[in-house]
């Protein structure tokens, strides 16, 4: 997207690890800025969505964490955790990122990355295939 012209933004929880993946475009020629702030936080979704100068019409999805542990050795809030980031965060920023262009009537693409391990599960990896799988489904449902 970036060598056909668009700006790129790149969203993250580490700042310093979006300022290096952005100066690696930037360095390259391209327009990139890192956009921090966490995805689950819907304020903090609509108020990145409402700071670009010119509306954002094109949104991929890429997050993931994995810990690959079996169902009796994952705790509750470890598989919470997996599910917030691979599966709620994706939710929130595409609820937001949906409204926003219905309300101004644009045109966009919504795009989100999943795995093999959604419709493959292997065991040992509980929690990032269910929240794969849940992303497919998801798919299925948005592009409806």
């Amino acid at each position: 997207m970036a060598e056909a012209g668009a700006t790129v933004y790149i969203n993250g929880r580490d700042k310093k690890m979006l300022d290096t993946r952005c100066k690696i475009l930037i360095d390259l020629g391209y327009n990139a800025k890192s956009s921090f702030f966490d995805a689950k936080d819907v304020e903090a979704v609509e108020k990145f969505l409402g700071s670009t100068k010119i509306p954002i019409d094109t949104l991929v999805n890429n997050a993931a964490i994995r810990l690959r542990k079996p169902l009796n050795k994952i705790s509750p809030a470890s598989f919470s955790e997996i599910l917030e980031a691979n599966l709620s965060s994706i939710y929130v920023i595409s609820r937001s990122f949906a409204i926003r262009l219905k309300g101004k009537y644009i045109n966009g693409s919504l795009r989100n990355i999943t795995s093999i391990a959604g419709p493959r599960a292997r065991p040992g990896d509980v929690a990032y295939t269910a929240t794969k799988g849940g992303l497919e489904a998801f798919d299925k449902i948005i592009s409806c």
